[in-house]
């Protein structure tokens, strides 16, 4: 009777792998199919490829034109550089496509007593002009992939070209510093202080 318990529990055992694998086979079969005749499909831009990127900007600006050092196109005076700091933040909603909102500070400087150097030096010292302008600027910018990028930020292609669009709104508001007395001798009673130029 035991010998017989087991017998069957055996043919059992056996049986049951027998038409799991054969169903196992025939699964397979029909998935290799259906994977050789698949001709692609057009996968949406999901939420876990979109993405947000911060950059910060360290630039250095400086002023040429009629307070420069020499009437020349390369003259400049590099004491006169100043740092212009820029803060920018980036949006991928699309394969092909990012906005880019950014923000600018800097200021320009110029000035006669400090710059004015060779034969005009002397006229430019008595005309003794000066300014500051601190610019602000904002920008939004849309940048537009040329080829279609669908990885992450971890797995991008190794390079894309771009072209981009955008606006940018400044603002900005020239001033200089009062001189002690005015064109007649008058002391001013704003020496020192740095005016809005109009």
């Amino acid at each position: 009777m035991r010998k017989l318990f087991y017998l069957m529990m055996a043919v059992c055992v056996l049986a049951s792998t027998t038409s799991y694998s054969q169903m196992n086979r025939k699964a397979i079969k029909k998935n290799n199919r259906r994977i050789s005749s698949f001709k692609g499909k057009k996968h949406n831009f999901g939420k876990e490829k979109v993405y947000n990127a911060i950059g910060f900007s360290l630039n250095a600006l400086n002023y040429y034109g009629d307070l420069a050092p020499r009437p020349s196109p390369f003259s400049t005076d590099i004491s006169f550089t100043r740092p212009g700091i820029g803060l920018s933040f980036t949006n991928r909603f699309g394969p092909s496509y990012s906005l880019t909102a950014g923000f600018l500070y800097g200021t320009l400087k110029g000035s006669d007593v400090e710059s004015a150097a060779g034969e005009a030096g002397n006229f430019r010292h008595s005309r003794n002009l000066s300014f500051r302008n601190r610019i602000k600027e904002l920008s939004v910018l849309a940048a537009f992939d040329l080829m279609e990028n669908q990885a992450t930020y971890i797995s991008r292609v190794l390079w894309t070209p771009y072209a981009f669009v955008g606006v940018a709104g400044f603002h900005h508001n020239p001033q200089a510093q009062a001189p002690a007395t005015d064109l007649n001798g008058q002391p001013l009673p704003e020496a020192g202080q740095w005016v809005n130029l109009q």
